[in-house]
């Protein structure tokens, strides 16, 4: 299926206790937020014929509020396992993203930088980490929302 695009920059306060769960929709997208409980999973969850995208995330490292956004010419990203960051655009060559699509991908960003590239990697600062509070974010295109291809279309 394919992705909406999206939009100018969108703010959202994340949650702050265990179990607190916040909704927004953000252009042509709904997100869900939720802080996990201990021993508690996040999944990624199918909506109709719509697949969610599903990240679990460093509370800690997040602040309080995120900005939902496309990218922008000059973004930087840390993705998980690797030494120092990179370039988004040479992050998306490197997936085989083609140029068309790119202005597609939502991207998650905190005070620190992109800590979310929806649907391909979390930044290696927002990883999980053992003993500390994880957000489960899930987003997914809202029914009926404009498409561009996705990665299992073969972009």
């Amino acid at each position: 299926t394919a992705l909406p695009r999206l939009f100018g920059e969108h703010s959202l306060r994340l949650p702050s206790e265990p179990g607190e769960i916040l909704e927004a929709v953000v252009g042509e997208w709904s997100i869900s937020l939720k802080i996990l409980k201990a021993g508690e999973s996040g999944d990624e969850e199918s909506v109709g014929s719509e697949r969610a995208f599903a990240a679990q995330l460093n509370r800690n490292a997040l602040g309080t509020t995120a900005t939902i956004r496309s990218r922008l010419a000059g973004d930087r990203f840390h993705p998980a396992g690797m030494t120092g960051s990179k370039k988004l655009q040479d992050f998306f060559t490197n997936a085989k993203i083609p140029r068309e699509q790119r202005d597609s991908i939502p991207l998650l960003v905190c005070e620190r930088g992109i800590a979310w590239v929806v649907g391909h990697r979390v930044a290696d600062w927002a990883q999980t980490r053992e003993g500390e509070p994880t957000v489960s974010v899930s987003m997914r295109p809202i029914d009926g929302a404009s498409r561009v291809a996705t990665p299992a279309e073969g972009w």
